[in-house]
């Protein structure tokens, strides 16, 4: 029977150290993972531009909040809308892409009626 002891010891210490292997793989690869999205967020957040549109017929603040309901802030996609009130203007600050996809649906909203 001591034998069969050990046997059963070394398949257990064996079962042990290979679990305890892949945890430590595990949390290197999510290590590495969150070192990545970490990365991949500060290189989004430098392509960050920021433009300034001149209102002529809509209200800057009314126009602001529709737009924040619209494009909301995340930290996938960062957007920061706000008006300015002496010139009735919005600056957004957003990436590239997105600006695009807004400046297109101010061009819309700003029509005069």
């Amino acid at each position: 029977m001591p034998v069969e002891i050990n046997k059963s010891r070394r398949r257990f210490q064996f079962r042990l150290s290979t679990i305890m292997l892949l945890i430590a793989i595990a949390a290197i690869a999510v290590g590495w993972w969150t070192d990545h999205a970490r990365l991949v967020q500060q290189l989004r957040a430098r392509d960050t531009e920021i433009r300034v549109f001149a209102l002529q017929n809509s209200d800057a603040a009314d126009i602001a909040a529709s737009l924040q309901k619209l494009f909301p802030d995340t930290k996938s996609d960062p957007t920061r809308i706000s008006s300015d009130n002496r010139t009735n203007g919005l600056i957004v600050a957003a990436s590239p892409e997105r600006l695009d996809v807004i400046e297109a649906t101010l061009m819309r909203l700003d029509l005069d009626r």
